[in-house]
Parts: structure tokens; sequence; C-alpha cells
């Protein structure tokens, strides 16, 4: 459990991409891969200058990607022949910040809200992974095991606008909702068997209280 003004990690890294051709022999273009940068300007739109390929990507509710470097080491075990591609260092996942410091689905909530640098963010969805990351990785299933398993990242709001920089402390602000980790929507939603709970008027009903 955090407590507030708690410094719960820092930035590890910050990536941002143009639209160029992905896949399919160019035919798919995506802005997925992503280039190293040191510092980031954040609109309300998420990293100035970044780009989205699809009108599905982006958005307010959809702003910054935050993908943590621990399951980039659980999808190594997974899938070790990805070994090459599963790299946080050249944003593997399409993500916009990367953290290596214990921050990761299983313990961020829905609503929550860090600031990073400048910036005021608050937490808003699971990110729910596209065919695109099977092209990345040559897999054939990385794109479902990721949204079962709760395994890829989480979606920012910008609440307040600013700059980040790679080693800025992220800080936790406050929890509005602590019994919906990031990991337990994305698994009651999308999860296989006994841990998906889109039958369960009781989950169904802690959905609709995240948006009061």
């Amino acid at each position: 459990m955090f407590v507030e003004n708690q410094v719960v990690g820092q930035v590890h890294g910050l990536f941002s991409g143009k639209i160029k051709p992905f896949a399919l022999d160019g035919k798919l273009k995506s802005a997925y891969l992503k280039s190293s940068i040191q510092e980031a300007v954040i609109t309300r739109l998420g990293i100035e200058g970044d780009e989205q390929g699809m009108s599905l990507h982006g958005g307010l509710d959809r702003a910054l990607n935050h993908y943590p470097i621990e399951t980039y080491e659980e999808l190594k075990k997974i899938y070790p022949k990805a070994t090459d591609t599963l790299k946080p260092e050249a944003s593997g996942f399409g993500e916009n910040i990367s953290t290596r410091c214990g921050l990761t689905s299983k313990n961020v909530c829905v609503g929550d809200v860090f600031r990073i640098g400048q910036v005021l963010l608050e937490v808003c969805q699971p990110r729910k992974p596209c065919i695109k990351v099977d092209y990345r990785h040559g897999t054939k299933d990385m794109k479902d095991y990721a949204n079962q398993n709760g395994a890829s990242g989480w979606f920012y709001r910008v609440l307040e606008e600013g700059v980040i920089r790679v080693g800025d402390e992220i800080r936790f602000v406050k929890r509005p909702h602590p019994d919906m980790t990031i990991f337990q929507l994305q698994t009651g939603l999308y999860g296989k068997d006994e841990v998906n709970k889109m039958n369960d008027p009781k989950f169904l009903k802690r959905i609709l209280s995240l948006a009061q």
C-alpha cells in the first residue's frame, strides 16, 4: 500500500515514435517502433510528437502507455525465442514510459494518480494489445497471453501537462479505487477459466463504480 507523496520509483526510459512501415511488406504502418528520448513534453494527448497509427490508439484516456521492465522478464520466460526483441531499451512493447521499480499491474490500481516530473497522471485502463505485438516478436499468441494475464501495461490520462525526464521520481498522490488493480480488471475481463469474472454481477458492479 502506497502513502501520499511516497516516491515509488523513477523513470527508466521514455519513448516516442513516428508512423512508418511496420509489417506485411510495408502495408501495415505503425508508430509501434519507438526511439529512446531523454525528455518529453507531455500534453493532454501524450508525448508531443509521438504518433499513433490507428484511431483506436491514443486519445485523452490512452495518452501514455506505461510498461514495467519486470513484465518483460515474465514474457521472456514464456517466449524464450523472442528474447532478442523483448528489449525494454528498445520499447519492445511500444510503450512510452518504462520503469524497473516494482510498479506492476498487480499493485497499480485503476484511478491511481502519480506525479512524474512536472506531470500529473491518472491510471485509466489496462492496455489491450493488438496483433502488432505478435508481428513485432514473431509470435502467434503473445498479445493474447498479455491480455489474459495482465501483462500489457496500462494507460494514463494527463491531468496536468509538463515535462518528464528520464530519471524523474514517480510520486504517489492518491488511490480512489484500492479494490481494483489493473491486473484484476484485465484478467476479470479477458482472462481464462476461473479468473474471468464477466458473469459475476459483483465484478461488473465494481467496474461500474470506477466511473463514479
